[in-house]
């Protein structure tokens, strides 16, 4: 394996230590008052160790060596000596403790901050984003990444107060005796620059670790969701193989990753020892030649000897600032991810209009749409039809502004949608996917997500069993153990699939949007209760009409049922328009005929559904 020349390990490791000291620097700002207190105590911490020194190498000079040369141990100069060592070590207690609250109040909340962050730019990325990168992957950038990104500032005050404490002892050794301060100046750029090498080993070691770590959240995060697939399949033996090499690759980077630290840690806890072997030995020579007395000698070894735990802290410090940076480097790069453009503006009230012009999207080389072009007047119902990928899912998720049209151009009610405020998206347009997700919560929060309604108050009870009402999901509600206030399965595990539908669509209904998008959303419920689900939804439609609050719906559908609630019809295949048009004007059409019927066998028959 080739190895970079000595210059740039040098390079990286001093790249990485001016980047992850701004990244401290940045943190502190955050959080000022936190930050003032924690290098303040860590500075007078550090100081406190040298007066340490001093009360030792005093009580040394001035109480331990006359009495026992007089054989007489004076009481009140023992009451000083002891009042002073005794003094430093409160002050070394106090200042430990406000230095570890002040750095919690700086690390946690930057922490939370960066996952608040990063949640709302998922939120904000588009789905063409997330199809390209793995949940599992996003999973570990707001845990393991934030966590690693601030993991370096549990010890930045530390260290801060501790480089002021190598200062003040290097001074106080020098002022002390010139011979021993050169012992104390070879230790000191010693370690550091043996920090520095170790910076250098650790960096590509801890990225790919952190890399190992996201490849194995992501496989146990697909392999939970697709455990149902994998046990009725008799899957589990190769996808515990699969995860185990993913393991093992992971092990592997941490092995390698722990290797570096175990070469550099003894040496980096040895030097300060051997430092202290060299200063009893010179000075206890110049000591039996009167140049030096017994207390500088103890004042100038203890300090050499404490010298070990600022060097060890600053050795700390300087090991973890790689994960640190490689952290940053990972949240960084989600954040860096441009976001739609948008210029601000708001969708009018009222129904909306939709205009779709060479809408044309891809999918690797594939193209999922091609040449779009479509038009929804304000209120209409608008179905969507066409076999399995011909394209509806990816037209509905344009359609609701979830991604870009691609060459083409999206206009909502007269505005181009690279126009318009996101936040005004989604309070005006509501979707309704296939596959109902609900959160491990009551049925209550499931539905009302924290929203509020038009005028601000909140969702009265009223309002969620009249929206419960139209999905003719009331019924399922009130059978549940504590009504609205049941707490389901974070998938819904108490619910059928058609149940966790009904819920959804209430869902989208309580948001009173200006536009709903149906993908499929009746797909998993049965003639009958799917007759009761679009009946509820003509009436809600009718009432809003004649309310002057007309709503415009564009659903996907293929089934009966479905289709007779839309005033038109837009039959998809491979990507494209083939014919638009009432239900009577499409079933001229042999392919969409042959589509319907298709759909009619695979469903119970229902005779209140004939047309």
């Amino acid at each position: 394996m080739r190895t970079a020349p000595a210059s740039a390990d040098t390079r990286i490791s001093r790249r990485t230590l001016r980047r992850g000291l701004r990244l401290m620097l940045a943190g502190c700002r955050r959080h000022p008052l936190a930050a003032a207190l924690a290098l303040t105590t860590g500075l007078v911490n550090g100081a406190s160790m040298v007066f340490g020194a001093a009360a030792l190498g005093w009580a040394t000079e001035e109480f331990i060596v006359p009495s026992l040369a007089s054989g007489r141990f004076p009481p009140a100069l023992a009451a000083i000596a002891a009042a002073a060592v005794l003094a430093v070590s409160a002050l070394r207690i106090v200042t430990i403790v406000l230095r570890a609250v002040g750095t919690g109040r700086i690390q946690f909340p930057n922490i939370a901050e960066d996952r608040r962050r990063l949640t709302r730019h998922y939120l904000a990325l588009g789905p063409a984003w997330h199809e390209r990168h793995p949940a599992g992957r996003l999973l570990s950038n707001v845990v393991s990444d934030t966590e690693a990104r601030w993991q370096p500032m549990n010890l930045f005050p530390f260290a801060a107060g501790m480089v002021a404490m190598l200062g003040y002892a290097v001074v106080s050794i020098a002022l002390a005796d010139a011979w021993l301060s050169l012992v104390a100046i070879a230790v000191v750029p010693f370690l550091l620059g043996t920090n520095l090498v170790y910076q250098a080993a650790m960096v590509p070691r801890v990225r790919l670790s952190q890399q190992r770590r996201a490849a194995v959240s992501a496989f146990a995060n697909e392999a939970l969701e697709g455990d149902e697939v994998i046990r009725t399949l008799g899957l589990h033996e190769r996808e515990t193989g699969r995860f185990r090499e993913r393991v093992e690759l992971l092990r592997a980077a941490n092995v390698r990753a722990g290797s570096a630290s175990a070469l550099f840690t003894p040496v980096i806890e040895l030097a300060p020892s051997l430092g202290v072997v060299a200063v009893l030995a010179i000075g206890t020579v110049r000591a039996d030649a009167g140049e030096l007395t017994v207390g500088t000698l103890v004042e100038v070894a203890y300090l050499l000897l404490t010298m070990a735990i600022p060097l060890n802290v600053i050795g700390g410090f300087l090991g973890t600032l790689p994960l640190g940076v490689v952290g940053d480097e990972r949240v960084r790069a989600v954040l860096e991810e441009r976001l739609p453009d948008g210029g601000g503006r708001a969708l009018p009230d009222g129904p909306v209009a939709i205009e779709l012009r060479d809408a044309t999207v891809h999918r690797g080389d594939r193209r999922i749409l091609d040449g779009i072009d479509l038009g929804v007047r304000a209120g209409e119902v608008l179905a969507v039809s066409g076999a399995t990928g011909s394209g509806k899912s990816t037209l509905l998720s344009l359609v609701a502004g979830l991604r870009p049209a691609g060459d083409g151009e999206l206009r909502l009610s007269g505005i181009d949608s690279i126009h318009l405020d996101d936040a005004s998206l989604r309070r005006s347009i509501a979707v309704v996917p296939q596959t109902s997700f609900l959160l491990h919560d009551t049925v209550r929060e499931n539905l009302v997500l924290g929203r509020r309604g038009p005028d601000g108050h909140e969702l009265r009870d009223a309002e969620l069993w009249h929206a419960l009402g139209i999905a003719a999901a009331e019924p399922v509600v009130r059978a549940l153990p504590d009504g609205l206030d049941t707490v389901l399965g974070s998938r819904g595990a108490t619910l059928s699939g058609g149940q966790r539908q009904r819920l959804a669509i209430a869902r989208a209904l309580l948001a009173q949007p200006s536009l709903l998008v149906l993908d499929d959303a009746t797909s998993a419920l049965d003639p009958g209760v799917e007759r009761q689900v679009l009946a509820g939804l003509a009436s809600h439609l009718r009432e809003r009409r004649d309310a002057g609050s007309a709503l415009t719906v564009v659903m996907a559908a293929n089934r009966a049922p479905s289709l007779a609630l839309a005033d038109r019809l837009v039959l998809l295949e491979a990507g494209a328009v083939r014919a638009v048009g009432t239900f009577e004007e499409l079933t001229a059409d042999p392919h969409f005929q042959a589509l319907v019927e298709a759909y009619e066998r695979a469903a119970p028959q229902d005779p209140e559904w004939e047309r």
